[in-house]
């Protein structure tokens, strides 16, 4: 528990602004979590409380380690790739989450103090708020993104229609009354442009084929008239 503990802290009080990302496909779910080690920091042993998260032993458990992306479930084990890069190690994290499992995501419960997550057949709800726990204490950010070419029927953000994505930034001047809200429809967003474009287009074929029939009716009744 103390590793599962150190992990969550270390991920994001990294000081490198860690980036959470959760693409949405229909029902599916996968989580995708980005982050920077500086290697120069580690240190061979616990030396006091503000040390012990880069004792070496938790950092090559971090690189090295089977990490669970859902609570109490220790056959979740997250997809890792590791970048060595200088100094520096950068870290990959990958989980696709089976319908509804998302709730229970290791990171959602542990840094969020308010979770309102729900996934049914029709609708995904996904609102986090109150007080961020997993912050550094000196400052930096932390990114949530969402990914998806669902209709989005709500998000208290900004977002560009055409490019999928909805991101918050958490900072030090909204940690403590964070509010990141988003509902999606399981269904595409251009699902319903589809069909009015095919209802337009069976509309306008219904129309042209009704007027070719009047024509060739009036038509035949002034060749019968003759």
């Amino acid at each position: 528990m103390k590793k599962y503990v150190m992990f969550i802290m270390i991920l994001l009080l990294c000081g490198c602004a860690p980036k959470y990302q959760l693409t949405i496909d229909g029902t599916n779910i996968e989580e995708d979590v980005f982050f920077t080690i500086d290697n120069s920091k580690i240190v061979q042993e616990e030396i006091g409380p503000e040390l012990s998260l880069y004792n070496a032993d938790t950092i090559d458990y971090l690189k090295n380690g089977n990490l669970n992306a859902i609570l109490d479930n220790q056959e979740s084990i997250y997809e890792k790739q590791v970048t060595e890069e200088g100094q520096f190690t950068s870290i990959h994290l990958k989980y696709a989450y089976q319908p509804g499992e998302i709730s229970q995501s290791r990171i959602l419960n542990e840094c969020f103090e308010n979770k309102e997550i729900t996934v049914n057949k029709k609708k995904i709800t996904i609102h986090l708020s109150g007080h961020y726990y997993c912050f550094d204490e000196e400052g930096g950010e932390a990114e949530f993104k969402v990914l998806s070419k669902n209709k989005v029927t709500f998000a208290n953000t900004d977002y560009g229609i055409f490019d999928n994505e909805y991101t918050w930034t958490i900072n030090d001047s909204n940690k403590d009354n964070v509010d990141i809200h988003i509902e999606l429809s399981t269904r595409s967003k251009w699902l319903d442009f589809a069909i009015l474009i095919i209802g337009g287009i069976v509309g306008i074929a219904l129309v042209v084929g009704i007027l070719v029939i009047v024509q060739k009716v009036s038509n035949r009744d002034k060749i019968n008239e003759i």
